[in-house]
């Protein structure tokens, strides 16, 4: 069984061979009131637009979507995926941050 890290760089590896810019443990500053007080790694980011979060558990949690949501409004990105892999079948949780949305990409 894989944890979370050997998942994350798994799927990396799959996108990558389907032609997709895939940047892994990103770093994201966290801001109070524009200024630092710390940082968090995003797993993921695809193509520059889209965040995926990487859980090994058995069942969606609240706590995880929390984090999530977290790490794609700190990240300036509107769309994110929170995908489970530790259930029998995978979980996908979408997830949009509407004031992270560009002019250019609407």
């Amino acid at each position: 069984h894989y944890d979370e890290d050997n998942c994350c760089h798994a799927l990396a590896i799959e996108l990558t061979s389907r032609n997709h810019i895939v940047e892994e443990q990103v770093l994201v500053r966290r801001l109070y009131r524009g200024q630092p007080v710390g940082a968090d790694y995003l797993d993921l980011v695809v193509d520059g637009k889209v965040v995926l979060e990487i859980k090994k558990a058995a069942r969606f949690a609240p706590a995880h979507e929390d984090q999530a949501r977290t790490y794609l409004r700190d990240s300036g990105l509107a769309v994110g995926l929170l995908l489970y892999f530790g259930c029998e079948t995978p979980i996908v949780k979408r997830l949009f941050e509407p004031g992270n949305v560009k002019p250019e990409e609407v």
